[in-house]
């Protein structure tokens, strides 16, 4: 009997120096070791796309302002190459926008609003005190304009970089559920008076209209920032632990 239960002594030390061996590994020189583990984490993501206006589909989404047939560079709508979840923020990185196709540029800046999207308030023409909220995505400013009232001036190509220009980046507090398609539309402040093309004289821009550019396209470059799920990045070598 007593043979028996110092079997079982014997058995249940071996046992327990093997957890012990299991726990805190050596390496074959006999330095303790311990394997590095991934760690779940809360993290973000970036992704950058490239938005088109020659992307869009004509057929599918027409600009009623001026009874026009088809969809125009100055309000589309394109789909996104994948669907975009819990999106905490967009950034745009880059812009070229060609000049309308008649009379060019008619304002020193252009207002770029995606629909859902926009964070900046704008303020209302005649100093009125109701403003307009969440009006716009991004200020693009056009350094080619000398001189507003000519129209001779306005027909370059606005290249915008965020690296030199403002920065334009809206945050997103709850996180977007899904994001799958982006409504843009380019516009003048509403109320900002400009030339016309034909007489070069003074018309009130309408309010929310979008700019007309006809065959002159335009292409935005987007950084999208996601929540992501994920683990802490390991390495599957051994660390040595050191006195």
């Amino acid at each position: 009997m007593v043979q028996h239960a110092n079997l079982r002594l014997e058995r249940t030390k071996i046992a327990s120096r093997k957890n012990k061996m299991q726990t805190r590994p050596f390496d074959r020189n006999g330095v303790l070791v311990a394997p590095s583990a991934p760690a779940a984490t809360l993290r973000t993501v970036k992704k950058v796309i490239a938005i088109d206006s020659r992307d869009r589909d004509p057929t599918k989404y027409v600009k009623v302002n001026g009874g026009a047939s088809a969809s125009d560079p100055g309000d589309y709508v394109v789909y996104l190459p994948r669907v975009y979840e819990n999106v905490v923020s967009i950034r745009l990185k880059s812009a070229v926008i060609k000049a309308p196709q008649s009379g060019g540029f008619t304002d020193n800046y252009v207002m770029l609003s995606i629909e859902g999207l926009n964070k900046i308030d704008e303020n209302a023409t005649g100093a009125q005190r109701s403003g307009l909220v969440d009006n716009a995505f991004a200020r693009i400013s056009n350094p080619n304009i000398a001189d507003p009232t000519s129209i001779t001036q306005n027909t370059y190509t606005i290249y915008y970089n965020d690296n030199v220009d403002e920065e334009n980046i809206t945050r997103y507090t709850p996180p977007i559920g899904r994001l799958d398609r982006f409504h843009i539309t380019l516009r003048y402040h509403p109320g900002t008076v400009v030339p016309t093309a034909s007489t070069n004289a003074p018309q009130t821009n309408p309010n929310f209209a979008p700019i007309t550019f006809g065959t002159s396209e335009n292409s935005f470059t987007f950084e999208i920032e996601m929540l992501d799920n994920g683990f802490t990045d390991f390495s599957s070598f051994e660390t040595r632990l050191r006195a």
